[in-house]
């Protein structure tokens, strides 16, 4: 049967002749049961240990106290004073009917107590009553069903403390313009719970655990693809390349796509520098653990090795709580970004020769540590979210280039941020811009009708757009 941890739940029936055998299939289920002959022993029992027990069984027709004897009110009698308890310990129990049906106006009792306030919890806890004899035509019980659902709350209400302490993880799941599959969310809950709740664990750490993870970075790159992040050359016939995908939303060229996010030159990326190398590490550790194509034997055997010393349980709850950053991340971008046709433009072809070969995560990072020799300036770069110190404007020094030497047609349709120098002018890298709508400097436009400039301007820049459109990302 379950393997899941020993669940307490407390009884309440006065009929001795069932206890043992009820009690002796409720083990069968992990499910201590206790059982108390009247309310008032029930009440003080659950009163003084309120957080041991994990669900409620009520009999319909039961005594209210040792000097009581049956009354058909019982349940009406129970139910405030249930009520009463679960709002002094801040907290509800899932509380089921278990009952012979016989007494009178049966049905008038159950409709009183199965009001709105216990029908709202149906889906997680399950129906409210049960038939102590009742036998199904696939040889089941009752008895069977009502521990199979006891079991099945004691899991929900852990997935609610869960969804309750990372409301805005589960929201962004949700969320239909995020596009994420809802497996996301029962891929992190398992992880979280054993992190949380470690009392729920019952089997060793296995290695197989990061591979969930690796499954939410591959739902979380198909929602990307389907909102426009990220184009179809990563997601071949629906199969998600995940490091090749990574690669195009960190910024750099892909090795074997042919793709790359934005400008290079410009150093456009869309994931935070952060992001990229927490999932590029989730995804390296992942791909040791399942031995895929994408590590070697030695990497295998080194992350093994690493968590036989150490344990592995803490490296995955930190991997699932950056995980939750990157969903969080990301919603935060579409719910800005949810033009897919718009966010599809970033896509960039990268021709062989064009193509630069670097790490651009490493690149940026030593970048930022390299000393300056001259002041920079912050520019937004990709898509308006990041920002990044990029090559400073230095068109005073700038020698002139001839416009033979530039490739016009490398400039078409082209996405580029747009600046400002110190004479006025307004250019996309070596490409004049005259403005015809208002410009603020880190604007990203569309260039196209791109000619020779035969201005006094040409040595600077060499090319001009004649037209431009302005992107409002």
């Amino acid at each position: 049967m379950d393997t899941n941890e020993i669940m307490k739940v407390l009884w309440v029936d006065n009929d001795h002749s069932i206890v043992e055998s009820t009690q002796m299939m409720a083990e069968q289920y992990n499910i201590d049961l206790p059982c108390f002959p009247n309310w008032e022993a029930a009440e003080s029992e659950l009163k003084d240990h309120f957080n041991e027990f994990s669900a409620i069984i009520l009999d319909a027709n039961c005594e209210f106290s040792a000097d009581s004897v049956e009354d058909k009110t019982f349940l009406a009698y129970v139910m405030p004073r249930l009520a009463k308890i679960f709002g002094e310990k801040h907290a509800e129990l899932p509380w089921y009917v278990l009952s012979a049906g016989t007494m009178e106006q049966f049905d008038l009792v159950l409709q009183m107590v199965n009001n709105d306030d216990r029908k709202k919890h149906n889906e997680d806890w399950g129906q409210l009553l049960y038939f102590k004899d009742k036998r199904n035509t696939d040889g089941t019980t009752d008895l069977d069903l009502l521990f199979s659902n006891i079991r099945h709350s004691n899991d929900s209400s852990y997935t609610t403390k869960i969804r309750a302490l990372y409301p805005d993880v589960f929201k962004t799941i949700e969320e239909r313009q995020n596009m994420l599959d809802k497996e996301v969310a029962n891929l992190l809950t398992p992880v979280l719970k054993a992190m949380h709740f470690p009392e729920t664990v019952t089997t060793e750490f296995s290695l197989s655990s990061f591979t969930q993870l690796r499954q939410v970075i591959e739902y979380l790159f198909r929602a990307c693809n389907q909102t426009g992040l990220l184009p179809d050359e990563c997601a071949i016939n629906g199969k998600i390349n995940l490091q090749e995908s990574l690669r195009y939303l960190s910024g750099e060229d892909t090795k074997h796509l042919g793709v790359r996010y934005g400008s290079y030159a410009l150093g456009d990326h869309l994931f935070p520098e952060i992001l990229s190398n927490n999932l590029q590490q989730i995804l390296n550790t992942a791909n040791a653990c399942t031995h895929t194509a994408d590590e070697t034997v030695d990497e295998s055997k080194n992350v093994v090795d690493y968590f036989a010393t150490v344990g592995g349980s803490r490296q995955l709850f930190s991997f699932a709580l950056e995980l939750c950053d990157a969903i969080i991340w990301y919603g935060k971008y579409i719910g800005k970004h949810p033009d897919r046709d718009k966010n599809m433009k970033w896509c960039q072809k990268v021709k062989k020769s064009e193509s630069n070969g670097k790490n651009f995560i490493r690149e940026r990072s030593e970048k930022k540590n390299k000393p300056a020799s001259h002041p920079k300036e912050n520019i937004p770069v990709g898509g308006g979210k990041n920002y990044y110190d990029i090559i400073p404007r230095e068109e005073e020094q700038m020698e002139p280039i001839g416009s033979s030497e530039l490739n016009k047609d490398a400039f078409e349709h082209q996405m580029m941020c747009v600046e400002r120098d110190g004479r006025g002018n307004w250019h996309c890298g070596k490409c004049l811009i005259i403005p015809h709508t208002p410009l603020q400097e880190g604007d990203r436009l569309e260039i196209f009708n791109i000619v020779d400039n035969i201005k006094d301007t040409k040595g600077a820049y060499p090319l001009f757009a004649k037209k431009y459109n302005k992107l409002n990302f």
